[in-house]
């Protein structure tokens, strides 16, 4: 039997020496709790992630939230999970909300997972990349599939201004097929 909580605050000197070179900087370390808990039957896992300040270049993300929760079997195989995430960052806030179901006996043949994301890019001037955003820019996805293919919806509406261009992205109920075996993609 399995009953542990743990809190896992890294230092942030580690963090900024192996992440400098890459241009990401980390203002104030993001909080991070596990929780597993059960037996080989059924054993429940959570975690949670909240509250960092991380910037890359001139991109700055708040991470909110970020919540995993699933139940396995070690003894069936059977997994069964969550993914919810509340991101803002200075060019667009991100919702995220992701399913996924598995056997890991058979993972090829059992996978399913569902996942929608909506993120919303408000009126604002980035000048490190020479964009305006207008009108708030709002992306949705819905994506459903497996192991063989998957299939996403996607819809955008925006205006923005990109050097001296202006952009309107229009975009409904467009329907993307993508076969994972044949790496065929195929948009409607």
């Amino acid at each position: 039997k399995i009953d542990l909580i743990t809190h896992v605050l890294p230092q942030n000197d580690y963090f900024k020496r192996d992440l400098g070179e890459q241009n990401i900087t980390i203002s104030k370390m993001p909080k991070f709790l596990l929780t597993l808990r059960g037996d080989f039957e059924k054993l429940d896992l959570k975690a949670e992630v909240s509250e960092g300040d991380i910037a890359y270049n001139a991109i700055k993300i708040q991470p909110k939230t970020m919540d995993i929760n699933a139940t396995y079997s070690l003894k069936s195989g059977k997994l069964n999970g969550q993914v919810l995430t509340d991101i803002n960052s200075n060019l667009a806030d991100a919702d995220i909300n992701a399913v996924i179901n598995a056997n890991t006996n058979d993972i090829n043949n059992s996978l399913s997972y569902t996942a929608n994301a909506k993120i919303i890019a408000p009126v604002r001037k980035i000048k490190d990349y020479n964009l305006t955003i207008i009108k708030p820019t709002k992306i949705a996805l819905d994506i459903k599939g497996d192991a063989k293919k998957a299939q996403a919806v996607l819809e955008t509406k925006g205006e923005l201004i990109y050097e001296k261009i202006k952009i309107k992205p229009r975009i409904y109920d467009t329907k993307v097929d993508f076969d994972l075996r044949s790496n065929e993609l195929d948009a409607k």
